[in-house]
């Protein structure tokens, strides 16, 4: 008999839509930027645009949430800003996609905000009756993104640095009662000298949680196959993998193994097409049997924000239903 799957939103969802209900968000920040409405609205707004997003998820059929990353105005500065130390600063494109991130500037030694994310995280918790996963940048992608002025911080350092305050933040987000936690690092697949400031990073986590979470890491938006034993000494429970750039990942794996359960981003998050079970299930039966018997899933490649509204939720509803329909047939 074939392993169960679970299904699983990967990270952030579209902010926008083409209904005006879809669009009210993208008014409401020019409404506060004007002076129109006060924060205390526009949070309220926003919170409601939240609750949608988590509602759509749950109508999709996913087992596990998220936010959608809707406050985030990007991966990078979201994480970074109000740090002290640190200034936001002009755009830059964010890998090969069409999306682009504020630049952190470093200044000087830094130190994270007391209460970060907290409130966000405590949001998401408490609207979801499914199992909520906090994702968050992990130190390499950040540091390595950001742009170093600061003379007291040189090569891996500033990782470091971020890393160590970072834990110090995350055992208290955790107390909040999500599900799984999810370091996202696609940097790591373009500086592999910064895998044991990673591995040492997330080595402290589990230590931490104490068995309140599950602890997973995603890599994606670069060709994994040159990484892939390195992530399975990483001290995590799960690996989210994007598929959609490492043609051999699949024959890697189904020599290999895999010592951890794996999330499969076999559901391409930055194409409209929608895949069909003559798309997924031949690499299911292939890989499944080497992997571990539980704790699997299926998601998409990457988050989901690259596409319009509509297509983001046709694709986590076929997700669910692909999910479905192997369970059923297992």
């Amino acid at each position: 008999m074939s392993e169960k799957l679970y299904a699983a939103s990967h990270s952030h969802y579209p902010r926008i839509g083409e209904s005006d209900a879809h669009l009210r968000l993208r008014r409401a920040y020019h409404q506060k930027d004007k002076g129109k409405i006060t924060d205390q609205e526009f949070l309220n707004i926003e919170d409601s645009y939240v609750q949608d997003i988590i509602l759509e998820q749950e109508s999709a059929g996913l087992d596990v949430v998220t936010d959608g990353l809707i406050r985030w105005r990007d991966s990078i500065s979201h994480v970074l800003q109000n740090w002290k130390g640190v200034h936001i600063n002009g755009l830059l494109r964010f890998f090969d996609t069409n999306f682009y991130f504020r630049q952190p500037i470093v200044v000087d030694d830094v130190k994270i905000q007391d209460g970060w994310l907290q409130r966000e995280v405590q949001y998401l918790v408490s609207h979801t009756s499914k199992r909520a996963k906090f994702v968050l940048t992990g130190p390499v992608t950040l540091a390595s993104l950001s742009k170093i002025q600061a003379s007291q911080y040189k090569d891996g350092d500033f990782c470091e640095e971020i890393a160590r305050n970072l834990l110090s933040r995350i055992d208290s987000l955790l107390s909040l009662g999500v599900s799984q936690i999810q370091i996202d690092e696609p940097y790591i697949v373009k500086d592999q000298s910064l895998l044991p400031v990673l591995k040492g990073f997330l080595g402290d986590i589990r230590k931490s949680y104490h068995d309140r979470a599950h602890v997973i890491l995603s890599v994606h938006t670069g060709d994994i196959a040159s990484v892939y034993s390195d992530l399975q000494d990483m001290p995590v429970d799960s690996l989210l993998l994007d598929f959609t750039y490492s043609a051999k990942l699949p024959e890697i794996i189904e020599r290999d193994g895999s010592a951890k359960s794996l999330g499969l981003g076999l559901l391409d998050g930055r194409n409209t097409k929608l895949e069909n079970k003559e798309d997924i299930f031949p690499i299911l039966e292939k890989l499944l049997p080497r992997l571990p018997s539980r704790g699997n899933f299926l998601s998409t490649s990457t988050g989901l924000e690259y596409l319009p509204r509509d297509r983001a939720y046709n694709k986590i509803e076929r997700l669910a239903s692909l999910v479905a329909e192997w369970n059923n047939e297992s």
